[in-house]
């Protein structure tokens, strides 16, 4: 029974121990384990912390000086350069009206008849009233040199012939105008007149415009015509084009109702206005040398002030800086920097979003520092 006990005794020790070394041999697999992540971890933080962030792409354009020129625009209408209104100089019925609205007619070319029976009769009795005057004046003449009568008398004659030959004269060129012509070349614009009405003396009854050369009379503002003279710039934009135009003349009197002054322009036969054309003229006011001109949409607005991003550092480990700027006169998406930024500076126009000061960004070897052009930044 002894032998039996220390049997067991044994086997029992004998277990322990193995449970032991299982046990020893576990914490040590898990040591293993658990250094083996700290060391995986370490080494990729060491990656982590060594590595740099993404380069942002964007764009960029090298700032210098340049023309700042401030173009105002102004509207008005086109015109003939050269307009005759065709108008009655007598009350008479028209008779005949020989041309439509569009048609082209040359000077000299009849336009318009007029009755001409009660002219033709006032004309004959006035050449007739002449021819007995002359007569007259010539009898007595004769009869001076023969001592018949004085020379006071020859004198009265002699003044009443005259007058008798000037109204001939006019009653003459009364009966040439029944027959209204053109005096320029051009197209008929507008006809007030039918067969059978009575014309009155005075009113327009046919418009004719040299369409050969045309103008335009914009309505200015106050604030620039005193500085539009004839050698002023101006651009007339129609139907989508801009051509040049050519400042004929200004007006310092405004406009009754509206205020503003007339100034005309002489188009260019390209420009393709009819008379009554819509139009824009854009003047250039004011021409200022060698300032930065930046686009506006490069401007960041804060509390504090405008700001804008420049790329700043050697190629390859750029970065964007912010940069404090003052601005003045603008206009079409552009505005002058007038303080913040130097020539040389490349300034970020896009992709400034999530943006901040020392963002590393990146660009193309396109880039050109002394162009102002906006290149890509790659």
């Amino acid at each position: 029974m002894e032998n039996i006990r220390d049997s067991l005794s044994t086997m029992r020790k004998a277990r322990l121990f193995l449970w032991v070394i299982a046990i020893m041999a576990g914490l040590a697999a898990m040591a293993i384990q658990i250094t083996a992540r700290q060391e995986r971890s370490a080494a990729t933080l060491e990656i982590i912390s060594s590595s740099k962030p993404r380069a942002l792409p964007v764009d960029v354009m090298g700032v210098k000086p340049s023309d700042w020129e401030q173009w105002r625009s102004y509207y008005g209408e086109a015109r003939a350069s050269r307009t005759m209104e065709v108008a009655a100089y007598a009350r008479e019925a028209v008779e005949a009206v020989h041309v439509e609205v569009g048609d082209r007619v040359e000077a000299g070319q009849l336009l318009i008849s007029l009755r001409r029976e009660d002219q033709a009769a006032e004309a004959g009795a006035k050449n007739a009233a002449y021819d007995e005057a002359k007569s007259n004046h010539k009898r007595l003449q004769a009869l001076n040199k023969a001592g018949g009568v004085s020379k006071a008398e020859v004198d009265r004659a002699y003044s009443a012939m005259k007058a008798e030959e000037a109204s001939a004269k006019t009653q003459k060129s009364a009966l040439v105008r029944t027959q209204l012509r053109s005096k320029i070349s051009g197209v008929v614009t507008t006809r007030d007149v039918e067969l059978g009405e009575i014309a009155e003396m005075g009113q327009v009854l046919l418009t004719i415009d040299d369409t050969s050369e045309m103008e335009a009379v914009l309505m200015v503002s106050i604030k620039d015509i005193k500085g539009i003279g004839k050698d002023t710039p101006v651009r007339i934009i129609h139907g989508g084009r801009s051509t040049t135009g050519k400042v004929v003349r200004t007006s310092q009197r405004a406009t009754q109702g509206a205020g503003l002054y007339p100034v005309t322009v002489k188009l260019d036969p390209s420009a393709g206005a009819l008379p009554g054309t819509h139009l824009e003229g854009s003047f250039l006011v004011s021409k200022t040398p060698d300032v930065i001109v930046i686009p506006s949409s490069a401007i960041i607005n804060r509390g504090d002030g405008q700001f804008v991003y420049v790329a700043s550092g050697a190629e390859g480990n750029m970065e964007a800086r912010l940069k404090k700027i003052s601005t003045g006169g603008g206009g079409g998406g552009r505005v002058v920097a007038t303080s913040g930024l130097e020539p040389g500076d490349m300034l970020i126009v896009s992709g400034s979003r999530g943006l901040s000061d020392g963002t590393p960004v990146s660009f193309g070897p396109a880039t050109d520092k002394n162009s102002q052009t906006e290149h890509s930044l790659d």
